[in-house]
């Protein structure tokens, strides 16, 4: 669940009018107030708060008012408790994000059903960024559909080159173009990724892919 927080891949109301989905509202199915951002319903909705600001107080540790995925994990690295017990806080936040995700699942399933019927809204989804190891980045391939798979997917990798090796079945040149997932089908909300020498940053772009819904 946490790696569908942080890149962003929940059908949440601002996600889908970006897809040009039209929908009555894209304020918070929780609030009402602001716009339902991921960020916005698992960080800065008064609910998702409370339920962090009780979990701090059960646990004895401070809280800190965090509004994207990265300023939670810096709060709980921070933390000053013992690594085993940070695992098991992280375990019980997880769940309490999973809880808020729960809690819109009913509008989400009515949405499942809207983008099962706009299969042209799905598309590959590409981010990059550096690594915990010097001078690499992180190439993530994903998936963000709730109902569809992403099949034959190819990107344009014209001058493309890595100094880097990049396993075959993730990622294979075919003239200008780069196989993904060794032209397996990408799974409705998953990803997969690959690394690449920061020096031979590439804009990948999708050339190609098949869009099939369950």
């Amino acid at each position: 669940m946490a790696w569908k927080v942080r890149f962003g891949f929940l059908s949440t109301r601002l996600n889908l009018s970006r897809r040009c989905l039209d929908l009555q509202s894209i304020l918070c199915v929780n609030c009402n107030k602001e716009v339902e951002s991921t960020s916005h319903v698992f960080f800065a909705c008064s609910m998702a708060r409370d339920l962090y600001r009780n979990i701090a107080s059960w646990w004895d540790i401070s809280y800190s008012e965090f509004s994207s995925y990265e300023e939670w994990l810096e709060w709980l690295l921070n933390l000053r408790i013992q690594s085993d017990r940070r695992k098991i806080l992280e375990d019980v936040l997880c769940k309490e994000i999973n809880h808020c995700h729960l809690a819109l699942h009913q509008e989400q399933s009515h949405r499942q059903d809207v983008l099962h019927e706009n299969s042209e809204a799905c598309r590959l989804t590409i981010l990059q960024e550096p690594t915990d190891r010097l001078g690499q980045l992180a190439v993530y391939l994903g998936n963000p559909c709730h109902s569809c798979s992403l099949e034959h997917v190819k990107l344009n990798c014209t001058g493309f080159t890595s100094r880097m090796e990049i396993d075959p079945e993730i990622l294979s040149r075919q003239g200008d173009l780069c196989i993904v997932n060794n032209d397996q089908p990408v799974p409705r909300l998953s990803f997969i990724s690959f690394s690449n020498d920061c020096r031979d940053y590439f804009p990948f772009a999708l050339a190609s892919e098949t869009v099939t819904c369950s």
